[in-house]
């Protein structure tokens, strides 16, 4: 046993060791698969009930009657084939110690002084027996846990997060994490290390940042472009270098983009070609920057973090700002070669399904408002260039006293900025002609006269006015119908028994009748009265008469409504 992993430190090499950092890939989603668990510390998916553990020199779990088993990888596995409770949890403990033999020491003893750090009995050794700590190793581990530096939350987050930053390249945030904890690594020399390589990599990337800005300002765009994407390849969080790989490789004012953005009501579809060599590209970055109306840098958004289609969606826009696109090639997950920049956008979308309509002296104009407007401003200039006064409701309007003539109608959104500045899109406008309408026709009268049936009206003089027999329901009395001559049912189609004098035709019953028209027999039929004016398409019914049959005492009487 002295050969194992863990016998050469000795207990005061072991003491004087402590992690003040797990230093190990994804402890955030470890310690989740922990807690979901209930247990309180690693070492209780290892240890079963009623055994002890052995963490200052090398880890080590009672079995009896066989005494201590060291704890490696092997065993790691074994156990988790053990117990299928805990195995998935157990099994990716055994994949860190394949990468580092000292990850599970240094999780268990970080995790077991943080809980005797916090416990209000965290000085005696009771404590650390209670926690499944060998008697033995208890004494010392209290004592060690009692020297150790006391991490507030916001250390204690950059302890536990520090090693995810550095393996995703985050420098500049593994920079900011390293900065709140102490520069030695509180005696803890596996940190101290890490943190001396995040301090030089941070600091080459702001040297290759320097040596890049100063190419920019000197209009070599090519060699400025490389610096950035060296700074990238190191740093993928280094927004500067997001910011200048984009100021030097997107398009120029009017020319075509090789990623194009389309706005939609509510959200922006962005799609590339492949515009490169790009065989070993294995996926893509996408992301947007926003224009602030203030100096500053373009804050960015991570849009799609990685995907391998030429496609994304920018799902959240921000309404009523100017947005630029980028799309960049990544290798291994990292940059890996100049992106794709698309021309600038405007984040307004105009409304959809506008529609113009006009009437008898009147426009009617509906739409759909985007989700992201804050409302719709609409505007009417009439035929002389003047404004007419126009009162927008939700989803459109009607103007009314209109005389005949072509109209413009403008209509545009206006979006709140998330800095509270109200921004109008650049609307749409379309025409509308207001055609003259033809006089109604006020009374329609039917008169049973010579076997048949004599019509009468008032109104309409300007304009033709058709009988007819109109299929279904009828419209009501008054409706302005846009339809066409060839569009108009045909004519009544009663044989003319003397001038003035309409005979119906001969129908086996009239129950098929449907209102607004019912002629009782002998006249089985219906009429509808619409007039129009020559060359228009308006056409107005007319109200609709009832012809009934009297009594044989006073012979036939024709009533009208």
């Amino acid at each position: 046993m002295g050969l194992e992993f863990g016998h050469r430190l000795g207990l005061p090499g072991a003491l004087s060791a402590l992690p003040l950092s797990p230093l190990v890939d994804g402890y955030q989603e470890l310690v989740a698969r922990q807690r979901a668990l209930g247990l309180s510390h690693i070492g209780q998916a290892l240890a079963p009930a009623g055994a002890r553990l052995r963490v200052l020199d090398g880890v080590f779990v009672s079995r009896a009657p066989r005494g201590w088993k060291h704890v490696n990888s092997a065993e790691l596995r074994r156990s988790a084939a053990e117990n299928p409770v805990t195995e998935a949890l157990v099994q990716r403990v055994a994949e860190l110690c394949d990468q580092d033999p000292t990850a599970l020491r240094r999780v268990l003893l970080y995790q077991l002084i943080e809980l005797l750090q916090g416990h209000p009995q965290g000085g005696r050794a009771a404590t650390a027996v209670s926690l499944g700590v060998d008697a033995g190793e208890a004494p010392a581990l209290v004592h060690a846990a009692r020297m150790r530096r006391r991490l507030n939350s916001k250390e204690r987050e950059a302890a536990e997060e520090v090693q995810d930053a550095w393996a995703l390249r985050h420098i500049r945030r593994a920079a900011r994490l390293a900065s709140l904890l102490p520069a030695d690594g509180g005696r803890d020399p596996l940190l101290a290390n890490h943190l001396i390589r995040i301090a030089n990599l941070a600091k080459e990337t702001d040297t290759l940042l320097v040596a890049a800005q100063r190419r920019e300002g000197e209009g070599d765009a090519e060699a400025a472009g490389e610096a950035y994407l060296r700074v990238s390849r190191l740093a993928a969080d280094s927004g500067r270098a997001l910011r200048g790989l984009v100021r030097t490789h997107r398009p120029a004012e009017g020319a075509s983009a090789p990623l194009t953005a389309e706005l939609t009501p509510e959200a922006v579809k962005l799609a590339w070609a492949n515009t490169m060599d790009d065989t070993e590209v294995t996926a893509w970055r996408v992301i947007r920057l926003e224009r602030l109306p203030r100096h500053g840098p373009a804050p960015i958004t991570e849009i799609q973090g990685r995907t391998a289609s030429r496609s994304a969606q920018d799902a959240r826009p921000p309404f009523g700002s100017e947005v630029r696109y980028a799309a960049f090639p990544l290798s291994d997950g990292c940059v890996d070669g100049p992106p794709l920049v698309s021309q600038p956008l405007l984040l307004t979308p105009e409304v959809s399904d506008l529609r113009l309509v006009d009437g008898r002296e009147r426009v009617t104009a509906t739409w759909t408002r985007p989700p992201g407007a804050a409302r719709v401003d609409a505007g009417v200039t009439g035929p002389d260039g003047d404004g007419v006064e126009t009162a927008v409701g939700e989803g459109g309007f009607a103007v009314c006293g209109l005389r005949d003539g072509t109209y413009r109608v403008r209509v545009s959104c206006r979006y709140r900025t998330a800095d509270g500045r109200e921004v109008r899109s650049p609307g749409l406008e379309e025409s509308v002609t207001v055609h003259p309408w033809p006089s109604p026709v006020h009374d329609l009268t039917a008169t049973a006269r010579d076997g048949g049936v004599v019509f009468s009206w008032t109104g309409g003089e300007d304009a033709e006015v058709r009988l007819v027999e109109w299929p279904g329901g009828a419209p009501t009395s008054g409706t302005e119908l846009q339809l066409t001559t060839s569009e108009l049912p045909s004519p009544l189609p009663w044989r003319e028994a003397a001038p003035g004098v309409l005979v119906p035709r001969p129908e086996p019953s009239c129950a098929s009748l449907p209102w607004p028209y019912a002629v009782s027999a002998p006249w089985p039929g219906r009429a509808f009265a619409s007039k129009r004016l020559p060359r228009s398409r308006r056409w107005l019914p007319s109200a609709s008469p009832t012809v009934a049959p009297a009594s044989p005492s006073t012979g036939r009487r024709v009533s009208g409504r």
